[in-house]
Parts: C-alpha cells; sequence; structure tokens
C-alpha cells in the first residue's frame, strides 16, 4: 500500500503497476485523501492515518473496514505524523496535537461520520511527535522535536525523558542503545544503562563520516544495516 496526497494505491510488482483504491470488501475508505501514515499492527490489521485525523482500519482477515473519526475538544488542528501499536488500541502524535493513546474497545469509539466524534483519549505529551519504536519491550520509544525524547511505560504511561531535546527521529541499534537524531546534536547513540550518549558528526574530511548533521531519519533494516 502506498499513501499519497492524492489518496492511496497498491503497487503490483508483477506488472510494474499501480492500482488506485478507493474502497476495500465493498465499504469506502473514508476521510481527507491525504495519507499522512500507514501502519500494520501485529493483528495484521492496516491502519490508514489521514490529514483530518481521520484513521482507517483494514481487517483483511475479517474483510473489514472501520473509520474513526479523532476530533479535539478544544478544536485544535486534526492531523497526526506518526502511529504504533499500543494495547489492543493505537497511540498516535503529530507536529501539532498532542499524543493521545486510543482503546480499541469498539463501544470507547465514535464511528465517522457522526456528529459526537470524540473518542476516550489521554494526552500524554505535547505536540511535536515525529517518530515511534518499538521493539516489543515494557517501553514504546518517542522522538519528539518541540520536547525531549521519551520512553513510555506500556502499562502505566509513565514518561521517562531522554537526554536529548529535539528529536527527529529515533531507532534501536540491536544492542539496548538507541540511535537518536535531530535538528541540534546530530546522530547519537543513547545507552540507557549509563544514560549517556556519544555523538557522531559530519566531517568535511572524512568521507566515511555522517553526510550531513541534520538526522530527519534514522531505520535499521532486517540485516542489522542502520540507515541515516
Amino acid at each position: 500500500m502506498v499513501g499519497t496526497k492524492e489518496g492511496q494505491c497498491i503497487y503490483h510488482p508483477q506488472s510494474d503497476s499501480f492500482e488506485r483504491v478507493d474502497s476495500l470488501f465493498g465499504v469506502p475508505l473514508q476521510g481527507n485523501r491525504w495519507v499522512n501514515d500507514i501502519y500494520v499492527d501485529s493483528k495484521g490489521r492496516l491502519w490508514i492515518d489521514r490529514h483530518n485525523g481521520t484513521l482507517n482500519c483494514i481487517d483483511f482477515n475479517a474483510k473489514t473496514v472501520e473509520t474513526f473519526q479523532h476530533e479535539y475538544s478544544n478544536n485544535e488542528i486534526h492531523h497526526f505524523h506518526a502511529i504504533t501499536e499500543f494495547g489492543n488500541g493505537v497511540m498516535l502524535g503529530g507536529d501539532s496535537t498532542p499524543l493521545t493513546w486510543l482503546s480499541r474497545n469498539p463501544e470507547k469509539w465514535n464511528t465517522y461520520p457522526e456528529i459526537n466524534t470524540i473518542i476516550n483519549n489521554e494526552r500524554i505529551t505535547v505536540a511535536g511527535t515525529a517518530n515511534f519504536y518499538d521493539n516489543g519491550s515494557n517501553y514504546i520509544g518517542l522522538a519528539n522535536f518541540a520536547d525531549n525524547a521519551y520512553l513510555i511505560n506500556r502499562k502505566t504511561l509513565e514518561r521517562i525523558p531522554l537526554p536529548l531535546p529535539s528529536v527527529y527521529t529515533i531507532c534501536p541499534n540491536g544492542d539496548g542503545k538507541v540511535w537518536m537524531g535531530g535538528y541540534h546534536f546530530v546522530a547519537a547513540l543513547f545507552n540507557p544503562s549509563t544514560y549517556s550518549a556519544v555523538r557522531l558528526v559530519r566531517n568535511e574530511g572524512n568521507s566515511e563520516s555522517l553526510a550531513g548533521n541534520m538526522i530527519w531519519f534514522i531505520y535499521s533494516d532486517n540485516r542489522g544495516n542502520i540507515w541515516f
């Protein structure tokens, strides 16, 4: 699945072609066409996060499509940039919205486009969420460019601030350490056991150093390579 500003489509490698998708299982994909994020949870459900705070939940096993509208009571801008699994539901965050978690109990969700669309939520941190990482432990890592990076306890929602502000991206290194990148501090490898970080910077005279000092994304592939 590919998300664009004009809607979503599926890429078929056999024919090297794209199929535009406006409905699945006979159900239209409702909400703004602008797709901010696509996420697959551990149950195989596909979540499509749209510009106006609309969430599509597509269950390919049950062949169902559900659409939910997130609306804050104080009328903030409704769009997110990051989504991750949390309990039976999802956790959401974005540049102009506080981080929230949404319980996947259907009785606590309001189905789009009903008038009463405020979803049961808890505010955890301020606006500025840029990225999550989830390695299956008791904590979810959160990159926040308006605040600190955090570790969030899955059970208690306790926040543990990490000693780096204005974080754009966060990624596990595979050995218990965590890579973080951002605007102010280049790339940093954080060690939770010592609560310290080693910083790596671009060296103009060294072609094997970082390509640049502003780090937007860090990604770990299935071969153990770390991409910046």
